[in-house]
């Protein structure tokens, strides 16, 4: 028996697959038995390039009207697909979404909707429970079962995972973790079907793997399990089959090891250039990465984001990321904080702004680092600002030996204004 499969944003050159790239334009769902979709399928593709992740994206009314509806389609659709006993498989991503206005008549007031890129699947406060992140560690639970293939396979990443599965209220079993214990795959029970949540792989074949993955799950769900007298019968040659497979299999496990020990060493290296793009928390670490690498010990204060100790000194340093030049927002922040550890120690430590300006563009691309109004007031209390892109060059002239860490920790505490390294 065959299994009709469709697939939503993903890709696959079978051609008795199906394959859509936007969700709204798929076939009813429940015309199948399993559906795979990438969850930022539901964006028009101009969308997907303008909204961050973790940010939700204003458009006009109808657009906002239109987006409802079809993501009311989707989960119509996803319930009557679980009600049949289809799979759904969902490949995570961090939340994104739109906000529009409209005017609520009954309370005569202008109101705000949000819909985000998990609102059509049919599990209550999912999205509440979605986490951005990365990492390549993906730790099996248990009996991972036919999604083990996919999920060992290389290139394979987490984008997102789903803090406090438990609190969800919901039948589930997780698959896989990441490193901090927290679940990058898991499957839901609904009805009759099941919900499947799953990291990327950004492998040629994944399409072609993810498809016999959850066929194989599928199917055991619908056959009658295997007596265990069925163990004693053998056909021609299968014992010799079994154990080529096993040495494949111990071959494959060996590649893996290696490869995964060298995309880390890689993704270690190339971790500064999140110093170019990021913002928020992944920002933060990454800032945080790049003066460990300087040599400063870096330790966490109550709100400050960090306390930067070195041979030179200790300072405060406050992070942030901007699609324009740092504004003094950020800046007078910063100073709050200085001014609060500074009646709790009475030390005066160095203040230090990192900022990721135009965080969006090129670098060569990008306007002034900071305003004229933060530029002013960090003059007045002797702080450094640092651009992001000036760090970011900073550490490449350092693994180069061009400069040495203990230069750039001092120029960094004597430096009133932007700092420059040149």
């Amino acid at each position: 028996m065959r299994l009709r499969t469709l697939l939503i944003g993903i890709e696959s050159q079978n051609p008795e697959i199906e394959n859509v790239q936007s969700a709204f334009e798929a076939p009813s769902l429940f015309d199948y038995e399993i559906v795979i979709v990438d969850v930022d399928s539901v964006f028009p593709a101009d969308w997907r390039e303008k909204i961050p992740m973790d940010e939700y994206r204003s458009v006009d009314l109808d657009a906002g009207h239109w987006f409802r509806k079809g993501l009311q389609k989707l989960q119509k659709e996803t319930e009557l697909l679980m009600q049949k006993g289809g799979m759904l498989i969902c490949l995570l991503r961090p939340i994104r979404g739109v906000k529009w206005q409209w005017f609520d008549s009954s309370e005569r007031r202008d109101r705000t909707e949000f819909k985000n890129n998990y609102d059509w699947i049919p599990i209550e406060n999912l999205d509440g429970r979605i986490v951005s992140g990365f990492g390549r560690v993906i730790k099996l639970c248990g009996e991972p079962g036919p999604f083990a293939r996919y999920l060992k396979m290389t290139e394979r990443y987490w984008a997102a995972y789903i803090e406090e599965i438990d609190r969800l209220k919901i039948k589930h079993r997780n698959i896989a973790l990441n490193d901090a214990g927290a679940p990058i795959a898991a499957e839901v029970w609904i009805g009759k079907g099941s919900i499947v949540f799953l990291p990327f792989c950004t492998h040629a074949n994944m399409s072609d793997v993810l498809v016999e993955c959850a066929t194989s799950l599928l199917k055991k769900s619908i056959e009658r399990p295997p007596p265990a007298w069925i163990e004693k019968i053998r056909v021609p040659n299968e014992d010799t089959d079994q154990k080529s497979l096993d040495i494949l299999a111990k071959k494959i496990s060996e590649l893996q090891v290696e490869y995964d020990t060298a995309f880390a060493a890689l993704e270690e290296k190339t971790r500064v250039k999140k110093l170019l793009y990021e913002k928020d928390e992944p920002l933060e670490e990454a800032v945080k990465k790049a003066f460990e690498e300087l040599g400063f010990t870096l330790t966490k204060k109550g709100d400050k984001d960090w306390i930067a100790s070195s041979d030179v000194g200790e300072a405060i340093l406050e992070v942030t990321g901007s699609e324009g030049s740092i504004d003094i927002d950020k800046l007078r922040q910063l100073l709050d904080y200085w001014i609060d550890d500074y009646k709790e120690s009475g030390v005066e430590k160095k203040a230090i702004l990192v900022g990721n300006h135009f965080a969006n563009d090129p670098p060569e691309a990008r306007g002034e680092p900071f305003t004229e109004k933060v530029l002013g007031t960090s003059k007045v209390y002797f702080m450094c600002l640092m651009p992001a892109l000036e760090l970011f060059n900073v550490i490449l002239s350092l693994r180069e030996g061009k400069v040495k860490a203990q230069d750039i920790r001092r120029k960094i505490v004597e430096t009133v204004g932007i700092f420059q390294l040149t």
